[in-house]
């Protein structure tokens, strides 16, 4: 039954993008995509969020609303020392990169309270012309892909499983639709589209179990949203770049090093 309800939220939350965005006949970097998509993840994620309710309301005999706001993460246990804990943990791991692009002089890019105005003007006013495709990109990467997905595939899904490799494997299935995209509108071969299809179903499926590992350590929405929004903002690691020079091997070695001590100990 757990796994059922599952599939059912990610059947869900991916068929929205097909009934109310159009990813087959436009790219999904088009600015009315974009839009459209944002617009069906947000609705299929208040629709994931309403069928949890209504399943957990339906098969609880003693139905509390403080208990299932406790169950989906968002009333979680040492608030400040989560997220301590979470930046503290991905800080370590992405040590090596962050020092490689410190060096380069690249700055991890955010959004600011003007470009906010933009983007409110572009979701819901479909005024295409109020924002830069960079900036919305970020919006994309690093609001509402983490809050959406985090709800979803946390929130929804992991209280009702009792590991996390089954919310790990949906959350990397989920993103095996690109294969449609990547050959209809990346021009690419059906042997190159699988090869970067699969690609990403293994770093989905390991980012799956980080995220879920610290939304179940403390129970907490909030750090999972945090941690998808992090790696997002530094992306995946260069690591041609990183075994270049020694000095880099370093940081990185030292960063795992660390990760791997937090891990343990805490």
């Amino acid at each position: 039954m757990t796994l059922l309800h599952n599939v059912i939220l990610c059947s869900i939350y991916v068929s929205m993008i097909y009934i109310i965005a159009n990813p087959i006949h436009s790219s999904r970097d088009s600015l009315k995509e974009i839009r459209s998509r944002m617009i069906a993840v947000m609705i299929g994620t208040v629709c994931c969020l309403c069928y949890t309710a209504l399943v957990s309301y339906f098969t609880s005999s003693h139905f509390s609303f403080y208990d299932l706001l406790f169950q989906m993460g968002f009333i979680p246990t040492h608030f400040f020392y989560s997220i301590f804990y979470t930046l503290l943990l991905n800080t370590c791991l992405f040590w090596g990169p962050i020092v490689l692009e410190y060096t380069q002089g690249e700055q991890v890019k955010f959004f600011s309270f003007s470009s906010c105005k933009q983007f409110v003007r572009f979701l819901f006013f479909k005024e295409y012309d109020a924002i830069g495709l960079d900036e919305l990109f970020l919006f994309r990467a690093l609001l509402i892909g983490p809050i959406t997905e985090e709800l979803v595939y946390r929130s929804c899904m992991q209280p009702h499983v009792n590991g996390i490799l089954s919310t790990a494997v949906l959350f990397a299935i989920s993103h095996m639709h690109h294969l449609i995209e990547h050959i209809l509108h990346g021009k690419l071969t059906l042997v190159n589209a699988l090869m970067q299809v699969l690609f990403q179903f293994s770093y989905t499926f390991v980012f799956s179990v980080y995220t879920s590992h610290v939304f179940v350590k403390f129970n907490s929405i909030y750090c999972s949203i945090l941690l998808h929004a992090m790696c997002n903002a530094l992306g995946f690691p260069d690591f041609l770049q990183l075994c270049s020079q020694t000095k880099y091997i370093v940081h990185l070695l030292a960063g795992v090093a660390c990760f791997v001590y937090i891990l343990e100990n805490n």
